[in-house]
């Protein structure tokens, strides 16, 4: 790690340009299976040198919790800019980090008086997966469980159901858990680390004990001073990280066959079928939640849609234009309370497309423009979506604007042509 000093003019210079280094970097030849890359925290506006390093440090920790590869500019307003982050992240976890985790998170859980677990607001998959699975860690411990969830939508609602059946769940409301919260209750939230799309974000406000497990890059929203953080850019899904904990913490016997299946469930949605976001730890995590009992035919019921959805999702594929440079555009008009689950599955199945590698998909939702990126790795989504205030992952990502969805899709090409990717 190395610290520099400058004039700010410079730092025009390098902001003009996208800072070049960070492409320079992957040119350099080494005998690593992986490009070379290089991170940059940059401070800007302190009161004083020790201020200015301060935020350069902060900087550096969101270029490294984002997954490298690029700079990260946070001034003393608290404006950040983001340069770089093309690299698909590399695989560098390791066992001794996830079973320090797993021990780290026990102890946690067996010093609490009750335990709440949540993903994000219009949880998928892989949210209400991985909540399934922290159920289970949890509970082995002996501590009250409950997964908070006041919304079932579209994409969850056939495992909810099916989770409901078996009796084993305990899921509540938002205001009952702030109305059962103490001093000592744990929150731990998945799939997610930004209070404002929590599932129920008041929670995190009224509790000081809480654990994050995600593989989003991190935000600058992020949750602040977390008891345990448990961030992995490199991992497919919140699914994988879970099934990652359970193998070094609770007994295999604690392990019922329908939290293998909710788990195997949040990997698939997350990688496309293990198309994509995949490393060997991916597969060593399905492979293990097969021997606990998981079965793919049970895990594909999970993704079965009514027709009326079907029909719904080909309306917005019906529409979709392919632009110059594989890149594939899709926009509805109608509005839809499913609407961010539609555009997310018309945007992955354009990717399936001859001659596509990126594919973006908008339509009304209840009250915002639902946006939907999608992409094979050649074109950083995330940096995309962030222009328009979301986020995600450089594969998957998405945003909520206030505009209209023609509008919402024209602000995208105008993102892409002004990055030069189009």
């Amino acid at each position: 790690r190395y610290y520099a000093q400058f004039e700010q003019k410079y730092l025009a210079e390098q902001r003009r340009s996208e800072f070049p280094i960070i492409n320079q970097m992957h040119e350099i030849e080494t005998q690593a299976d992986f490009p070379t890359s290089l991170s940059i925290g940059i401070g800007v506006g302190g009161s004083s040198f020790s201020h200015i390093q301060s935020l350069a440090e902060e900087a550096m920790d969101l270029a490294l919790g984002r997954g490298g590869d690029q700079v990260v500019i946070k001034h003393e307003s608290g404006d950040i800019e983001y340069f770089g982050g093309s690299l698909p992240t590399v695989e560098k976890r390791n066992k001794g980090r996830a079973r320090i985790m797993a021990h780290a998170l026990m102890q946690l859980v067996k010093s609490s008086d009750r335990v709440f677990i949540m993903g994000h607001a219009r949880p998928d998959l892989d949210s209400i997966g991985a909540a399934i699975g922290m159920y289970t860690f949890a509970k082995s411990a002996g501590v009250s469980t409950d997964i908070i969830l006041d919304n079932v939508g579209t994409a969850i609602d056939i495992i909810y159901e099916a989770a409901l059946k078996t009796g084993r769940y305990s899921f509540i409301s938002g205001e009952k858990a702030e109305q059962l919260a103490t001093e000592n209750t744990l929150v731990i939230l998945v799939d997610s680390h930004i209070p404002a799309i929590a599932e129920y974000p008041p929670i995190l406000q009224q509790v000081k004990r809480i654990a994050v497990i995600d593989h989003h890059r991190k935000s600058k929203d992020a949750v602040e001073n977390p008891t345990l953080m448990h961030m992995e850019t490199y991992a497919s899904s919140a699914s994988e990280l879970v099934t990652e904990l359970l193998q070094y913490a609770v007994d295999k016997s604690d392990i019922d066959k329908f939290d293998a299946d909710a788990l195997l469930a949040g990997i698939t949605v997350d990688t496309k079928g293990f198309a994509i976001n995949t490393g060997v730890r991916t597969f060593d995590a399905a492979s293990w939640l097969r021997r606990m009992g998981a079965d793919n035919a049970n895990v594909r019921s999970f993704f079965k849609l009514k027709l009326d959805f079907v029909k719904k999702k080909s309306n917005i594929m019906a529409n979709a234009e392919i632009l110059g440079g594989g890149v594939a555009v899709a926009y509805t008009k109608d509005s839809d309370p499913a609407m961010q689950i539609l555009v997310a599955q018309a945007a992955d199945e354009l990717l399936d497309v001859r001659g596509v590698h990126t594919a973006f998909a908008a339509g009304r939702g209840k009250d915002l423009t639902m946006v939907s990126a999608r992409s094979l790795g050649q074109v950083n989504v995330q940096t995309v979506m962030e222009k328009l205030g979301g986020g995600g992952h450089l594969n998957i990502a998405a945003a909520q604007v206030e505009e209209g969805p023609e509008e919402a899709i024209a602000r995208v090409v105008s993102v892409m042509r002004e990055a030069g990717l189009l």
